[in-house]
């Protein structure tokens, strides 16, 4: 008990030192450090925005070059029907395939291992 009064004691001592020009000389320097670390968290938070502008555009880019080669990919009808005698849905058989190039061995193997 003796050593929080201690303590408080000393703290009281800090803020009656800290009176007259001291005092408005410490909360002014107080004042100066949180402008400048308001305006390094503000320009901090401006480069994390351009960095998360910056990957959107390229997840888009990906997505639209991941898109055009599955426009590209031919499913064979008959792989379909293989796929669909697996309980395997058309839409799911043509997303399969697409993701696996229309190789139907490919997708199987794909489909078993996950």
């Amino acid at each position: 008990m003796s050593n929080n009064k201690e303590k408080s004691n000393t703290e009281g001592e800090e803020e009656q030192q800290q009176n007259g020009h001291q005092g408005m000389a410490s909360k002014d320097l107080k004042n100066i450090n949180d402008y400048f670390d308001e305006l390094n968290h503000a320009h901090d938070e401006d480069k994390l925005n351009k960095a998360i502008n910056v990957a959107m555009e390229e997840k888009k880019k990906n997505k639209a070059l991941v898109n055009d080669k599955k426009q590209d990919v031919k499913i064979n009808k008959d792989d379909v029907d293989v796929m669909n005698e697996m309980d395997i849905s058309k839409d799911d058989a043509e997303k399969y395939l697409q993701q696996n190039n229309g190789d139907l061995e490919a997708t199987l193997k794909y489909l078993i291992e996950n």
